[in-house]
């Protein structure tokens, strides 16, 4: 039995409903390969998760504490463990969200806060059961980018992931996420955090032109980019890759 495999099962012991969430449940049923491994705890508080951790030797990060995240390195992999939280917009900034950790709102109200449907599935450690509030599965299958909740409102950065998500995996934005999006103030975000999602946009999609087709829909390209020849940059994009991987075989 791995480290992890018994930290859950003692966690389970003690009363606590461990899932798999966000981006590796998603890509675990796209059957794509997907290193970030988020836990989120539920049912037991803090303290007692950390009691555990540490009465079986893992030694745990505490860095995210305030945000009810707490990361582990264990079996040679990084995992991140968080506990439910609300957010609440309380400013403009992208950062002004004021965030309550309660590891007892329940599996449906911690979804909430989740950006799109089909990053809002959970899987269940021991049973491998998939809980789905707002429909991610259909989602999943239909290849449709579709938010959760009104909330989606709340943070403007969702623009550039819906995009880069819809770039990634082929996917269609929905038409009502589209439309919320097109009434959202994008111009007070860090350009880091808009770089950050064009770069996964180009680096992991065949056709990085459609993150910025599917900002054009939704009123943000002329914000933030200059006039492109959208074609060019997919055909870019391919030469760069397989010069890549020329060099790899090479070395």
């Amino acid at each position: 039995m791995t480290k992890l495999e018994t930290l859950l099962k003692e966690l389970s012991i003690k009363g606590a409903k461990t899932y798999y969430v966000g981006g590796c449940v998603r890509d675990e049923l796209l059957g794509k390969e997907n290193k970030d491994i988020d836990i989120e705890i539920h049912h037991i508080t803090e303290d007692e998760f950390v009691s555990v951790a540490q009465e079986l030797g893992i030694k745990i990060d505490f860095v995210g504490k305030s945000f009810g995240v707490y990361k582990a390195f264990m079996d040679g992999t990084d995992f991140d463990f968080s506990f439910p939280r609300t957010e609440k917009q309380i400013g403009e900034k992208h950062t002004d969200f004021e965030i309550v950790v309660d590891p007892f709102i329940g599996e449906a109200k911690a979804a909430e806060r989740r950006d799109f449907t089909i990053n809002a599935l959970m899987k269940d450690t021991q049973t491998g059961k998939i809980l789905d509030f707002f429909g991610g599965m259909k989602d999943l299958e239909s290849g449709i980018i579709r938010h959760c909740t009104e909330k989606f409102a709340e943070d403007s950065l969702r623009v550039f992931r819906a995009a880069q998500f819809a770039s990634r995996f082929g996917f269609e934005i929905a038409p009502e996420t589209i439309e919320i999006a097109k009434t959202l103030d994008c111009t007070a975000l860090p350009m880091e955090r808009i770089l950050e999602e064009t770069k996964k946009a180009i680096t992991k999609s065949e056709t990085p032109s459609v993150f910025f087709k599917e900002l054009e829909k939704m009123g943000v390209l002329e914000l933030f980019f200059p006039p492109l020849e959208l074609e060019l940059i997919d055909k870019l994009t391919k030469s760069a890759k397989e010069l890549h991987s020329e060099k790899v075989t090479e070395i």
